[in-house]
């Protein structure tokens, strides 16, 4: 793509003037880029200045304020890539900041690497199965086996469905196929429960920490709600496509629909909601509730980003922990302030924190991986 093309379309997406086929060709030439690395030494300085200046500006436009989710569904999608395209730029521009920038910069004589495919397969007997980390997922039958056929155990011998336990440690994510075809993505530091066949015309899961679930159509038992218990509330439904985030310290318990209908029931109050795709349940204090949603953001995880959309520090800082199994300590630095922000998960910490530290409202500084501690300071 031309640099003067490229300049265009960033300048229309930013000022959400652009066109449906201008963001997908913006969108296209994001996805893409990583494959063309060497694009940025075609550039010249100025025009690398002009690049990260509008990057940088991105962090601050305010979006998803005002207006039903009926008339912001364009917006959301349209806006959501803008954050994509101007701020995951920072993923390779942080490196073209100026040297006295990076002098008050992330201290990265430390850096940890970014989570990967790790997690423990636990049964009813107590046995334990340490999963693959060169595999993505499981498949959950007669034989539970990776994706990729490869044999880890039988549970044929057993007359009664057998209960087991997917478990992801810190810094670690998995998937699995569940026996109705209903596919999981679990997100780090999670746990989800579920038979190895579903019976009694109920499909009945419990979750602890994150899921996209994405639960199957095709088969015989598609037409039984799935049930998922998790913390306080039970979300059911069927054909659907839903975002869990309910961590144990959490105060909250949000549940995001990307497709189909679910409907919430908090246990303490008996009481229930129903959500529409781009609506987000939350429960807290043992009340539901249900507001319009960024769904781009609150799935970004699952596709590999991180993507924090006005999101409080504390959150974003609660998400590297997990993500990169690290302890998170404020020197007189605000949580509650309020960051844009979009790069890889699959990118070294040092790199995240200095996209957060281009909005010039905070620091970061990496201690003690060297001797066995793992530490982030956050600095105001």
């Amino acid at each position: 793509m031309k640099k003067e093309h490229l300049r265009y379309l960033i300048d229309v997406s930013r000022q959400r003037k652009a066109t449906f086929e201008q963001q997908r060709e913006l969108n296209a030439w994001y996805n893409s880029f990583e494959q063309d690395p060497g694009y940025t030494e075609q550039l010249t300085e100025a025009e690398r200045n002009t690049l990260r200046d509008r990057m940088r500006s991105a962090f601050e436009e305010k979006h998803f304020r005002t207006g039903r989710w009926q008339r912001r569904r364009y917006w959301s999608v349209a806006a959501s890539a803008t954050i994509a395209i101007a701020i995951a730029l920072g993923s390779w521009l942080y490196s073209l900041l100026p040297v006295d920038r990076l002098q008050t910069s992330t201290e990265i004589l430390h850096d940890l690497p970014p989570g990967s495919n790790r997690a423990t397969l636990m049964l009813s007997d107590g046995r334990t199965v340490d999963l693959s980390e060169d595999q993505t997922g499981i498949l959950v039958g007669d034989d539970v086996v990776y994706n990729d056929g490869t044999m880890i155990l039988t549970t044929q011998e057993s007359d009664v469905p057998m209960p087991m336990s997917l478990i992801t440690p810190k810094g670690g994510t998995y998937q699995v196929t569940l026996p109705d075809g209903t596919k999981v993505w679990l997100n780090a530091a999670s746990t989800l429960q579920y038979p190895s066949r579903f019976t009694d015309n109920e499909r009945l899961v419990k979750l602890e920490g994150e899921a996209y679930c994405e639960v199957a159509k095709a088969k015989k038992q598609s037409s039984w709600p799935v049930r998922v218990e998790v913390g306080g509330q039970s979300v059911e439904g069927t054909g659907t496509q839903v975002h869990l985030a309910a961590y144990p310290n959490s105060p909250e318990i949000n549940t995001t629909l990307v497709e189909g209908s679910v409907k919430l029931r908090a246990h303490e109050t008996n009481t229930s909601i129903t959500l529409i795709p781009g609506e987000q349940g939350v429960l807290a204090n043992g009340k539901l509730s249900k507001q319009p949603i960024n769904v781009s953001s609150a799935i970004a995880w699952k596709n590999g980003d991180f993507m924090f959309d006005n999101e409080r520090l504390e959150s974003i800082m609660e998400d590297l922990a997990r993500w990169y199994d690290t302890e998170i300590v404020y020197q007189n630095a605000p949580k509650d302030i309020r960051l844009y922000g979009m790069v890889s998960r699959s990118k070294n910490i040092s790199t995240v924190l200095q996209i957060l530290e281009m909005t010039e409202k905070v620091k970061f500084k990496i201690e003690g991986p060297a001797t066995g501690e793992r530490r982030i300071v956050v600095m105001q």
